[in-house]
């Protein structure tokens, strides 16, 4: 997996702050703009964090990022795209045909043995995680589909005999308040580990320039302080936990005043 910021506003926080000013402020954004820099940072930041905290979020939305993202797996690519405000750009299954020698591959599995390597690296230019205990799964995988090709299908096609391994490459885009919310959801350690690892690459060029963003591009619970999940990790008590112990103190104390 690779994963490249390639764009970024370089005035993140003067962004913010004048679409907060403009919200709450009789006078002229066009000013607002204008004198932006002459206002000392602390200030702009303390605005900041206070309309995040009200859930004034819609100003976070003029701040768009983008990236370029190599050797994901099309599982991956399923559950990004469930996010509903980002713009995706991905490598066609259609347009981009796998093209390997099916003559070539059955040799090499004649002398498996002595072709164990060669077998790994072929499967590892079209799936992720190969390892030597899952490649001749792939290699399966990798014979089905040129199989298919070969009898006449279209790639489009014949792409159904791909496992959910398969990379593919994209362009991702969002807003800030998008990128938030997937943290905040695929930092969580129950998410799949693949999209955990790709998001926490996508933020760590974001916090090297901006980190006063570290807070909240984290999972929910870290902001919380507690988990939402039905079942959680572990790492913070579950809102249910939190309920039993807060009941379990208010009997403890209702006990306490009848005995007084």
């Amino acid at each position: 997996m690779k994963v490249k910021l390639i764009n970024k506003p370089e005035n993140i926080i003067d962004l913010i702050y004048t679409s907060a000013r403009t919200c709450y402020n009789a006078g002229s954004p066009i000013d607002m703009w204008n004198e932006v820099e002459n206002i000392p940072q602390d200030k702009k930041l303390k605005l900041i964090k206070s309309v995040i905290k009200s859930s004034h979020t819609s100003t976070l939305e003029h701040i768009n990022f983008t990236w370029c993202i190599e050797g994901v797996s099309r599982a991956l690519l399923a559950q990004i795209s469930r996010h509903r405000h980002i713009s995706l750009s991905v490598q066609s299954q259609r347009y981009v045909e796998i093209k390997e020698n099916i003559e070539d591959i059955d040799a090499l599995l004649m002398h498996l043995d002595a072709s164990k390597e060669t077998l790994i690296s072929i499967v590892n230019k079209y799936f992720v995680d190969v390892n030597e205990s899952n490649y001749l799964v792939y290699i399966r995988n990798l014979l089905d589909y040129l199989e298919a090709i070969q009898k006449g299908y279209k790639p489009e096609d014949a792409r159904m005999f791909l496992p959910n391994a398969t990379k593919t490459n994209m362009v991702i885009s969002m807003n800030l308040r998008e990128l938030i919310h997937i943290c905040n959801l695929r930092l969580c350690s129950r998410a799949q580990a693949e999209i955990r690892k790709m998001v926490k690459e996508m933020t760590l060029a974001i916090i090297d320039k901006e980190q006063w963003l570290k807070e909240y591009l984290q999972p929910r619970c870290e902001q919380l302080g507690y988990c939402p999940e039905f079942r959680g990790c572990g790492r913070k008590p579950s809102l249910k936990e939190l309920l039993e112990t807060n009941q379990s103190n208010n009997k403890e104390k209702n006990e306490n005043k009848t005995h007084k």
